[in-house]
């Protein structure tokens, strides 16, 4: 027998061998039987990784390679020509008594030494059988596992090892043929004329009708699918597809398609997205892909490889432990020095809590006065509205006394016609001008009480002048307007006095009387015009108060917000506290906060005494603050009095000018 005789099927398991097996088998020149797994032993030991035996093969490997080395012969493949003529041998007796011409050697695992078995079978033909890897696993989990997932083990060498061996390029094999199970079942005609083509046997179409033939029931191969058949079947193509409704088995094809990744899928002439499509809509029509579960890669883990993961992670455990327990000793004995420090801050709040109450006893102090001094603002207030109305009734007789001068006018422009009748009008003149000086007299006896008020009034306005200094420019503006009322009048007092001079010099006899009307005239319109300024003052007093009132409303908005962060920092304190008291996983959170607490403390003490500083110097102004305990009010309040520092500053600074 030769080796051009032989011819070799290689696959995955679960790849339709069988099938190809059986049609091949049915032709008149070939013979097969079970997977001999001949030649797995002997030309696997020539490899250099991969073996793994109770004797050690790896020592025997390569003592067989420095056996075959010193062999005394000038032969490279004396080792092969051997292994050849040996194994020959054993086909030899098969085929002998078949009467055929070829011998089919069909056995799966022969793609772990191809190379092997082209070297030493250099005329023998190869068959490379291909399928879908998805529908490889799905069958080995039907056939074989039935549901006890660790027996995947076993195949970790066939689902990866075997996989990477069909990525290879076999065109530069002459001897290969390759063979698609799924173009197989579509087309099996052609396919297997393109067989017997390449294995210059005559295509025998009857082949394909295997069933029909007279066999014996082979060892391995698929003990079940072929034999229920009578020749190949296109359904088989997508049968993987069943599999997916089970989620354990859905979740390890899901993990397999994509441990082999798409360049590995295109490399074999297969569609990854198209497998991925068909999963997606198997976890869409199942209720969403599986969730938790044993991946592929885990249950595919040696014994071996176990152990040493749990020993790397009770390695890396132990570690850790050593670590985290120095680090919460590390933490203990931080923990007890800022417990330490923390006790000796919250002394020193204390204090400072007692100092502000006694700085609040003084603001409750200064609010009383500040509201007795509102109280008699109010009693001036009222006085004021007294005043007010004596001054319309005096608007009043100035109307009378401006209706007067009209008819004198027209009593003068008509005197030259009236001098018979001059005497009864002087007569009328002179009791009116009694009148007049009676009325005068009382007015100054008025004007005298109103001088008093004012200059009550004014001594209330001066002790308020301090809190009044912000409205200086607009009295200075009212002091215009008043001036130049003040020029208004005597540019009417000189037309008064124009209008006497030509009296006067009509009638030399009132000269004398309309001189001292004159003069009582100017003393009016001088107090007039005195009263009209304190009324000035006195109304920009009012709308200088009315302002003051708006910023102590303006103060009380403000101090409310810093009652509201009051409360807001007491919350903060009391889960500062509370969180002193956790776990060491919480200890850094909290000694930050720690030091911050102290900076604030640090802020406030500093704040506080540039607080009792400012504050000296104020005397009248008015605002209500409530106590306060916590920084953020404390800052608050520091700016609030620096603002009215710098106005009352500026008050003095104008008083002064």
């Amino acid at each position: 027998m030769q080796d051009d005789q032989l011819i070799f099927m290689i696959s995955l398991p679960r790849s339709g061998s069988t099938l190809l097996q059986k049609i091949l088998g049915g032709h008149s020149d070939i013979y097969t039987r079970s997977e001999p797994w001949l030649m797995l032993h002997p030309l696997y030991a020539l490899k250099t990784e991969g073996i793994q035996t109770r004797y050690n093969a790896k020592l025997a490997a390569d003592g067989v390679q420095n056996f075959l080395q010193e062999l005394p012969t000038e032969d490279e493949n004396y080792y092969s020509s051997r292994i050849r003529d040996c194994y020959l041998s054993l086909y030899a007796p098969y085929l002998n008594a078949s009467g055929k011409g070829r011998f089919l050697d069909k056995t799966p695992r022969y793609y772990e030494i191809f190379d092997e078995l082209q070297k030493t079978f250099p005329r023998a033909k190869f068959i490379i059988l291909y399928r879908n890897p998805m529908a490889v696993l799905a069958s080995m989990l039907e056939t074989w596992v039935k549901g006890r997932y660790e027996k995947l083990k076993s195949y970790k060498c066939d689902l990866y090892e075997g996989v990477e061996f069909l990525q290879r390029d076999f065109t530069a094999y002459t001897n290969t043929h390759v063979v698609r199970y799924e173009e197989l079942l579509l087309n099996p005609e052609a396919e297997t004329e393109a067989l017997f083509n390449f294995l210059q046997l005559p295509n025998q179409p009857d082949c394909i009708e295997y069933g029909r033939q007279k066999g014996e029931r082979w060892m391995y191969g698929d003990p079940e699918t072929v034999y229920k058949k009578s020749r190949p079947d296109s359904q088989h193509i997508d049968a993987w597809h069943r599999q997916l409704a089970k989620p354990e088995e859905r979740k390890l094809i899901s993990d397999y398609l994509h441990g082999l990744g798409e360049t590995a899928f295109a490399r074999l002439g297969y569609s990854f997205k198209d497998a991925a499509k068909v999963i997606a809509d198997a976890d869409q029509q199942n209720g969403g892909s599986p969730e938790g579960g044993t991946s592929l890669a885990n249950l595919l883990l040696s014994d071996v490889e176990l152990i040493k993961q749990v020993q790397h992670s009770n390695a890396k455990l132990r570690n850790d432990i050593a670590g985290y327990k120095a680090q919460l000793q590390n933490m203990q004995q931080q923990l007890e020095g800022l417990e330490a420090e923390r006790g000796s801050k919250q002394a020193r709040i204390e204090e400072l809590h007692g100092e502000i109450g006694t700085y609040e006893a003084w603001l409750s102090d200064r609010d009383r006065q500040i509201q007795s001094r509102d109280e008699q603002i109010q009693a001036r207030d009222i006085q004021l509205n007294e005043r007010d109305a004596q001054l319309q009734e005096r608007d009043l007789q100035v109307r009378y006394r401006d209706e007067q001068l009209k008819s004198r006018d027209e009593q003068l422009k008509a005197r030259d016609i009236q001098l018979k009748e001059r005497d009864i009008q002087l007569k009328e003149r002179d009791a009116q001008l009694q009148e007049r000086d009676l009325q005068v007299r009382h007015r100054d006896e008025q004007l005298k009480s109103r001088d008093e008020q004012l200059k009550a009034c004014v001594e209330q306005i001066q002790a308020r002048d301090i809190q009044l200094k912000e409205r200086d420019a607009q009295l200075q503006e009212r002091d215009l307007q008043v001036r130049y009322r003040d020029e208004q009048l005597k540019s009417r007092d000189e037309q008064l006095k124009a209008r006497d001079e030509q009296i006067l010099a009509r009638d030399e006899q009132l000269a004398r009387r309309d001189m001292a009307v004159e003069a009582r005239d100017v003393l009016l319109i001088e107090r007039e015009q005195k009263i009209q300024a304190s009324e000035a003052r006195l109304k920009a007093c009012d709308k200088q108060i009315q302002l003051l009132d708006v910023q102590i409303a303006e103060r009380d908005v403000e101090l409310r917000r810093g009652n509201d962060d009051r409360a807001r920092l007491d919350a903060e304190l009391s889960a500062f506290s509370e969180r002193l008291a956790q776990s060491g996983g919480e200890l850094s959170a909290s000694r930050s906060a720690l030091v911050q607490e102290q900076q604030r403390v640090q802020e406030f003490e500093s704040n506080l005494t540039s607080v009792l500083t400012a504050t000296k110097g104020l005397t009248e102004h008015r605002a209500y603050i409530r106590p306060f305990k916590k920084l953020q009010a404390y800052r608050g309040l520091l700016s609030h009095l620096n603002a009215i520092r710098k106005k009352h500053a500026a008050l003095l600074n104008r008083l002064d000018k």
